[in-house]
C-alpha cells in the first residue's frame, strides 16, 4: 500500500475533514511563531528597560499557551479520527493490519507538520509585527517594530508540532490497540443516561449565582474573592449539573410536550447533559479564571501607572555637582523644562532603628537628609503642592513615608550630624516627600533616604555640624516620555550622584504591567479558542453519532426545517451556558477590585474582552450549527 498516494486520495476525498485538523496545526505555528518572534526581536528588545524580566515572563508565559495548543491538536485529533472511522474500516475489511492504518496517520503527520510549519511560519512572521507593535506601545514607547526573521521562532513551532505529532501518534496508538470493527459500522450504541435533577440543588445553584454577583457589588476586596470563587463556582456547578437536568426534564411533563417542535431537542439534550455536565463545568471555571486573569492585568497596568506618582514627586532631582554640568543637563532638557529650582539639606546617618519613625523599613537605607521647614515648604510650593502649616519647636521633626497614612508619633530618633550624635523628636509621620528614593535605570529604584523636616532655628544650628548638599530639581513637559534625556542627564553625572526620576520607576512599572497584560491578553484568546473547539469537537462527535436517529426520524415524516431549528437549540444551551456563566463569573469577581481602584476606567477593556470571548463562542456554535447539519444530512 503506497501510504502518500492513498493518504492524499483521502484528503481530495473528503478535504473538509482534514482541513479543520491542518487549520489547527497552522494556527498553532502561527501563534508560537508570533509568540517566539517577539521574544526575539531585536527591535521590542531595544526598547525594554528590564529584559531579564522580559524574558523570564515571556517564557513562563509561553509554557501556558503551548499547553493550550497542544490540548486544542489533541482534540482536534480526536475529531479527526471519529469522523475517519468508516474510512478505517474498510481499509481493515480489505485486509488492511491496525499497524498499516497507524503508519498511515504517521504518514499524514508528516505531511500536515511539513505544510502546516511552513504556512504558520510565514503568517507568524508577518504577525510578528502586529504584536510586537502593539505590545510596544502598551508599553508607551513609539518606536518602530521591525519583522522579525529569525531560525529560532521556528526551530520553536517546528519543535511544538512535532510535540504535537508524537502525542497525536501515542493517541492513536492507544486508541487502535482497542479498536472493534464492528463498533466503526455501528457506531455509538450506549444507551443514554437520563438524570432527573433535584429541585433543591437546582433553585439553590440559581441562589448561589444571583447572590454572587449582588454580594461582588457590596463586599470589600479583602473579604470577596475568595468567598466569591467558592460560592459563585458552587453555584456553576450545581447549575450545569442540576439546574439544566431538572429544567429539560420538567419540560418533558408539560401537557402539551409531544405536541411541540421543540421536543427532539429536550429529549436529546436529556441524554447528552449527563455526558457534558463536567466538560462544560470545566470550561465554564477555566473561562472565568482566564477572564479574570486579564481583566486583572488591565488593572494593574492601570495601577502600575499610578503608583510612583504617590511615592515620589513628578520631576527629575540629582545633586548638584557644579555650573558645567548645570549648564550641560538643562542643554539635555532643552524646550521640555518647565521650571527649575535648587535647595540645600543636610546629611545625616540614621542611629535608631528606622522602624520607629518610617513604615516599610527594609526599603530605606541608613543615609539621609534634614532640611528646614521653610525651605521644605517653598519645594511644595514649586511642586504645586499646599504648604505645611504644621510649627515645629526645639528639636520637633517630620518624617517622610510616601505611601504609608499620616499619622501622629512621639519617637526619639537618633541621628549623627558629622562627628556628633543628636536626638530628634519625631512628632508626625507624613505621607509625602523631601526627595524621591535613588533611582537606578538597571534596578528600577535604590534605597529610599531617611529624611526629616526641622524647624528653622534647629536646622541653622545643624549647619555648622553636618555636610550641606545642594540638589537641583526640574519640572518637567510630559514627564513619562522623557526617559531618554534622563538616561543622557544621569550619563553626566559622577558615578555615585544621587538622582530622583519619575519616569524611570513610571517605565519599569508600565513595562512590567503591559507585559503581564500582554501575556495574559494573548494567553486568554488562545485558551478561549481552545475551550471553545472543546465544545465544537465534543459535539460534532455526537452528531455523528445522531447520524441514525436524524435519518430515522425523516424517514417518519419529520420536517427538515424543524429538524435544523433543533439542532440550533440544543447547542445553544451548550455553548451559551459555560460562555454565559464564565463571564458572569469573572466580572463577579472583578467587581471589588474596581471599586477598590475607582479612579482607573477599565470598563472599555472589559467589554471589549469579554465580547471578544462571546464572539469566538458564537464563531464555533455557528459554525458547529452548520456542520451538524451538514453531518446529520
Amino acid at each position: 500500500m503506497n501510504l502518500v498516494k492513498l493518504s492524499w486520495k483521502s484528503i481530495l476525498r473528503k478535504p473538509m475533514n482534514h482541513f479543520i485538523y491542518a487549520l489547527s496545526l497552522v494556527i498553532t505555528a502561527l501563534i508560537s511563531n508570533t509568540y517566539w518572534s517577539i521574544q526575539t526581536n531585536k527591535s521590542v528588545n531595544a526598547v525594554i528597560q528590564s529584559k531579564e524580566s522580559f524574558a523570564t515572563a515571556l517564557s513562563l508565559g509561553g509554557i501556558i499557551v503551548f499547553i493550550f495548543l497542544i490540548i486544542l491538536v489533541l482534540y482536534t485529533n480526536r475529531f479527526y479520527i471519529t469522523v475517519r472511522e468508516q474510512e478505517f474500516g474498510s481499509y481493515l475489511l480489505f485486509g488492511e493490519g491496525n499497524l498499516s492504518l497507524l503508519k498511515l496517520l504517521f504518514t499524514e503527520q508528516l505531511l500536515f507538520v511539513l505544510g502546516a510549519g511552513v504556512v504558520g511560519n510565514v503568517l507568524g512572521t508577518l504577525f510578528s509585527k502586529l504584536f510586537g507593535t502593539i505590545l510596544v506601545r502598551m508599553m508607551g514607547y513609539e518606536n518602530q517594530v521591525t519583522i522579525n526573521i529569525s531560525l529560532e521562532p521556528v526551530l520553536v513551532s517546528f519543535t511544538l508540532l512535532i510535540i504535537a505529532a508524537i502525542l497525536v501518534t501515542l493517541f492513536n496508538i492507544h486508541r487502535f490497540s482497542k479498536i472493534s470493527l464492528v463498533a466503526l459500522f455501528t457506531g455509538n450504541s450506549d444507551v443514554p443516561k437520563v438524570r432527573r435533577g433535584n429541585v433543591f440543588l437546582a433553585l439553590l445553584g440559581i441562589f448561589l449565582i444571583i447572590g454572587s454577583m449582588i454580594y461582588s457589588t457590596q463586599a470589600t476586596l479583602d473579604q470577596t474573592i475568595l468567598i466569591l470563587f467558592i460560592s459563585f463556582t458552587t453555584g456553576v456547578i450545581l447549575f450545569l449539573n442540576q439546574t439544566l437536568t431538572w429544567y429539560i426534564n420538567r419540560k418533558t411533563k408539560s401537557k402539551h410536550y409531544f405536541a411541540k417542535p421543540d421536543m427532539i431537542s429536550t429529549v436529546s439534550l436529556r441524554s447528552k447533559l449527563p455526558r457534558n455536565t463536567f466538560q462544560l463545568t470545566i470550561i465554564t471555571l477555566l473561562s472565568s479564571v482566564t477572564l479574570f486573569f486579564v481583566i486583572f492585568s488591565l488593572i494593574n497596568l492601570e495601577t502600575q501607572k499610578v503608583v510612583p506618582r504617590t511615592h515620589l514627586p513628578d520631576d527629575f532631582l540629582y545633586s548638584y555637582v557644579d555650573k558645567k554640568t548645570e549648564k550641560e543637563i538643562r542643554q539635555t532638557f532643552d524646550g521640555q523644562i518647565k521650571d527649575h529650582a535648587q535647595f540645600d539639606a543636610i546629611a545625616i546617618t540614621a542611629k535608631s532603628p528606622i522602624e520607629s519613625a518610617f513604615t516599610n523599613p527594609l526599603q530605606f537605607g541608613k543615609t539621609g537628609y534634614i532640611m528646614s521647614l521653610s525651605a521644605y515648604n517653598d519645594l511644595r510650593e514649586f511642586r504645586g503642592e499646599e504648604r505645611l502649616t504644621i510649627p515645629l519647636q526645639s528639636n520637633e521633626a517630620l518624617s517622610f513615608s510616601r505611601g504609608s497614612d499620616t499619622a501622629n508619633l512621639d519617637v526619639n530618633f537618633t541621628i549623627q550630624l558629622g562627628t556628633k550624635q543628636k536626638a530628634l523628636q519625631v512628632i508626625k509621620r507624613l505621607d509625602a516627600t523631601m526627595i524621591g528614593w535613588r533611582s537606578d535605570i538597571v534596578k528600577i529604584d535604590g534605597a529610599k533616604p531617611v529624611t526629616f523636616v526641622v524647624s528653622d532655628a534647629y536646622y541653622k544650628q545643624a549647619k555648622s555640624l553636618g555636610t550641606i548638599q545642594t540638589f537641583s530639581t526640574y519640572l518637567l513637559n510630559k514627564p513619562t516620555k522623557q526617559l531618554s534625556n534622563v538616561k543622557t542627564a544621569v550619563s553626566l553625572l559622577p558615578k555615585d550622584a544621587y538622582y530622583s526620576a519619575y519616569v524611570i520607576p513610571y517605565t519599569i512599572n508600565v513595562e512590567s504591567g503591559a507585559l503581564l497584560l500582554f501575556v495574559s491578553t494573548f494567553f486568554a484568546v488562545i485558551s478561549f479558542m481552545a475551550l471553545g473547539a472543546t465544545i465544537y469537537f465534543k459535539q460534532l462527535q455526537e452528531a455523528y453519532a445522531d447520524k441514525p436517529r436524524f435519518k430515522l426520524l425523516k424517514e417518519l415524516g419529520a420536517d427538515e426545517a424543524i429538524l435544523h431549528k433543533n439542532i440550533r437549540k440544543q447547542l445553544a444551551i451548550l455553548f451559551i451556558a459555560p460562555s454565559l456563566l464564565g463571564t458572569a463569573e469573572a466580572f463577579a469577581l472583578t467587581v471589588p477590585i474596581i471599586n477598590e481602584v475607582d479612579s482607573i476606567n477599565a470598563t472599555g477593556f472589559v467589554a471589549g474582552l469579554i465580547g471578544i470571548f462571546l464572539f469566538i463562542y458564537v464563531l464555533f456554535y455557528f459554525s458547529s450549527v452548520e456542520i451538524y447539519k451538514r453531518i446529520t444530512n
